[in-house]
């Protein structure tokens, strides 16, 4: 299972160490992921897969930029996100993810 206890210490073994990874043990990670991964780790191996940390160094100020950017995209974007979740309170009109999430997209 995904939340088995040696699913568990693999990933967090492998996501602690990604930087160390070398190239094959990436490839196998990412194989890895097809069976499934926890909860607790998908945001921090999200970040890792598109290697936020070396974008962020390299350019800052990017996702502010992006995000408050006007897209031809914006007004889809804000019609999906009604319908988005529809019964979870932070996607509910008004709720916090709402903006959030528009600006993920937008950028």
């Amino acid at each position: 299972p995904v939340s088995s206890k040696s699913s568990v210490e693999y990933w967090s073994k492998t996501l602690n160490n990604w930087p160390q990874l070398s190239e094959l043990m990436r490839r196998k990670a990412k194989e890895k992921i097809r069976k499934g991964v926890p909860d607790k780790f998908r945001a921090m191996l999200w970040k890792r897969l598109l290697d936020c940390a070396e974008l962020q160094r390299e350019q800052p100020d990017l996702y502010e930029q992006l995000s408050r950017q006007h897209t031809s995209f914006a007004e889809q974007i804000t019609r999906d996100l009604s319908r988005t979740l529809p019964n979870h309170v932070f996607f509910q009109q008004g709720g916090l993810g709402v903006r959030a999430l528009f600006n993920i997209l937008n950028a």
